[in-house]
């Protein structure tokens, strides 16, 4: 389970506003060097989570002390909180598939027909990572009390921390693109949290979206990298979880 709620993070981090991925750096004008509102709120309108959408296919790498893997998966995500992802080996086995609301998680484990239920909370007590900082994962800007208010961009970047909820958060911000570079996400409750690295942007109608996200854990136990082949942005469909049948029930506390 804790392998696969720390792939869940890394599955959830990224978008795009095309069905085919376009993955090149840009190059573009620095933007003006402003005051913390006006970068905030230009990162903010680059928030990609502001839309439904749906990762059709994702290719995942995961380098853990327990081995090395490769999986697939998909992403589908509604502009009121819920998400979906699936978990494929390459040969298309599904090995789980994980519903997350604003206050549970569900996790069909199809491997050893296993429901895992849980709080959102238990992100947060378990793994130090508030469910509150999922838009995170994909490079987005999560707002909360700032800890330094005169926040300017120098020599082309930009650094603030800022309180979503329990957890604090590090950013570090291109002020060419809007775009965060670096998130480092730590819980007041726990020495545990996760720093995730940004590369890659591509522009896509005005959208600048990571092409790389690399995601460790802060204790440096698990690296996850995940590249997406297939995406849907915006997308209209709705999300729906059905419980394995006859599976045994797991509540995680």
């Amino acid at each position: 389970m804790q392998k696969i709620a720390l792939i869940l993070f890394g599955l959830i981090f990224f978008t795009s506003c095309s069905v085919n991925r376009i993955r090149r750096t840009v190059d573009l004008p620095m933007a003006e060097t402003g005051n913390r509102g006006k970068i905030m709120e230009s990162v903010i309108n680059q928030n990609v989570t502001k839309e439904s959408f749906y990762i059709q296919k994702a290719d995942i790498e995961i380098n853990a002390q327990e081995g090395n893997q490769k999986l697939t998966g998909f992403v589908k995500y509604t502009r009121d909180g819920l998400y979906l992802i699936s978990l494929r080996s390459k040969t298309g086995i599904e090995a789980a598939r994980i519903f997350i609301s604003k206050d549970s998680i569900l996790v069909n484990d199809r491997i050893n027909r296993r429901l895992y239920c849980a709080s959102t909370s238990y992100l947060s007590v378990k793994y130090g990572v508030s469910s509150d900082i999922i838009p995170l994962l994909f490079g987005d800007l999560v707002t909360g009390k700032s800890l330094n208010d005169n926040v300017k961009c120098v020599e082309g970047k930009s650094e603030f921390v800022s309180f979503p909820v329990e957890s604090g958060v590090k950013y570090e911000i291109d002020c060419k693109i809007y775009k965060t570079l670096k998130a480092v996400s730590r819980s007041n409750i726990s020495s545990d949290g996760l720093e995730i690295r940004y590369s890659d942007f591509f522009n896509k109608e005005g959208q600048y979206i990571p092409g790389t996200i690399d995601i460790k854990d802060i204790k440096g136990q698990t690296n996850i990298k995940i590249e997406i082949r297939k995406i849907e942005l915006p997308w209209e469909g709705e999300i729906y979880f059905v419980p394995g049948n006859n599976y045994e029930i797991i509540k995680l506390k």
